[in-house]
């Protein structure tokens, strides 16, 4: 309300940005992707294209999480392709965090051909290491990728890569996720 009463459409707008993030850390993604389209109303190309890409990526990354991943890959690939065109360290973290939402989109899909060409790239331009994080999260969607593949040694050496730098970052549902597709790729090798 007070946002409002201000007048300011960028005050107004960043409101809604704050609120669909409350409702997204609850994992209330439908209240979320609702702030983020009233946030869009008031916040533009024209008045701030940084946080105009901000909404884009967070009403992106909510459809990918309503399982929406077709609308999704469209808006994370103007964010990578905007965030792509720029030189901060923030715009280069923007792309390549669109680039492996576009990879675990296209994963959901079916299209493991898309997912690893994305990933590959993505494990490419995050060598660096400001971007071991990033890097070993590509590594980590690859593995996954792999074992939809049926390239279960693939996998394990992916995934297995990707884990010593999670647990640092003591991210314990992508530690649990990466331990979990070892074991059925583990499985799955057993059974051959």
């Amino acid at each position: 309300n007070i946002a409002l009463s201000l007048k300011d459409d960028i005050q107004i707008g960043s409101a809604y940005i704050d609120k669909a993030l409350v409702y997204y850390m609850a994992k209330d993604y439908n209240s979320s992707l609702k702030n983020y389209l009233l946030a869009d109303q008031f916040i533009n190309e024209e008045n701030d294209i940084y946080t105009q890409f901000k909404i884009k990526y967070g009403i992106a990354t909510i459809k990918y999480y309503l399982g929406l991943n077709k609308e999704a890959i469209g808006l994370f690939e103007e964010g990578a392709n905007f965030y792509g065109s720029r030189d901060s360290f923030n715009d280069k973290l923007g792309y390549l965090y669109s680039l492996r939402l576009i990879g675990k989109c296209h994963l959901k899909l079916g299209n493991l051909e898309q997912s690893s060409a994305t990933n590959k790239l993505g494990i490419n331009k995050s060598l660096g290491a400001d971007l071991t994080l990033i890097h070993n999260y590509f590594l980590q969607s690859e593995g996954i990728n792999q074992f939809a593949k049926e390239n279960y040694a693939k996998s394990i050496d992916y995934l297995k890569k990707s884990l010593p730098n999670i647990k640092t970052n003591e991210d314990f549902v992508n530690i649990a996720l990466t331990n979990m597709y070892i074991g059925k790729d583990y499985l799955k090798l057993n059974k051959d």
